[in-house]
């Protein structure tokens, strides 16, 4: 490269796998948040993530729990587990798409409301100084109830090292083609707002078809 023609080399060699030791020395496991705006979508997200393990059985469970932790967006509709090793999540996962009742280790609610609706913790410091010190101390159970209530968590403060996101599959998204009855509904409107002309909404129609 350059102007004079002269060459340059780079090697590159791919960067080494991380270790599952990131975690603070008594965390005593790894935490598995997943999430959906309804039941239907939870389950399928769930499925995909299963199916995503058992084509990577070598992947990195610190990363697969931070991704989901910091990576994902926390719906109403929450599940959390508690687990040491990968198969642990396919059988809690498992167990769970099957309907089985108290599970180990498994936090489920649906509908899940803002902090502010439940009028508990109204001390955003106190409650963050609460949830240190079971993070210290290990107790992950009491994190995740927090969690699946409504409460941010700053997962950041689980590890010792950060060991970074990966790429997991994608939120599924409700299959549902609104298209025809936005134009059905406008097509019922007995007047029309001035500034809609019929040719913008011919238009339209054509559009979503």
């Amino acid at each position: 490269m350059g102007a004079t023609g002269s060459n340059a080399h780079i090697i590159l060699e791919e960067a080494p796998e991380m270790k599952d030791d990131c975690l603070n020395e008594d965390a005593g496991g790894f935490l598995i948040p997943v999430s959906a705006n309804s039941r239907e979508a939870l389950n399928e997200y769930i499925q995909n993530l299963t199916d995503f393990i058992d084509a990577n059985p070598t992947l990195s469970l610190s990363r697969l729990a931070f991704t989901l932790q910091t990576g994902r967006v926390a719906c109403r509709e929450r599940l959390i587990i508690l687990v040491h090793r990968l198969d642990d999540i396919r059988d809690h996962f498992s167990a769970f798409l099957n309907g089985q009742q108290q599970i180990p280790n498994t936090w489920y609610r649906k509908d899940v409301e803002k902090p502010e609706e439940q009028g508990l913790f109204d001390d955003t410091e106190e409650l963050q100084r609460i949830v240190s010190r079971w993070m210290e101390n290990g107790k992950l159970d009491k994190v995740a109830d927090l969690w699946i209530k409504g409460y941010p968590i700053d997962w950041r403060a689980l590890y010792k090292e950060i060991p970074g996101r990966m790429h997991l599959p994608s939120y599924p998204f409700a299959k549902e083609n609104i298209g025809y009855r936005m134009v059905s509904q406008v097509r019922r409107t007995s007047q029309l707002h001035p500034l809609w002309k019929r040719r913008n909404l011919k238009k339209f129609h054509s559009y979503v078809q």
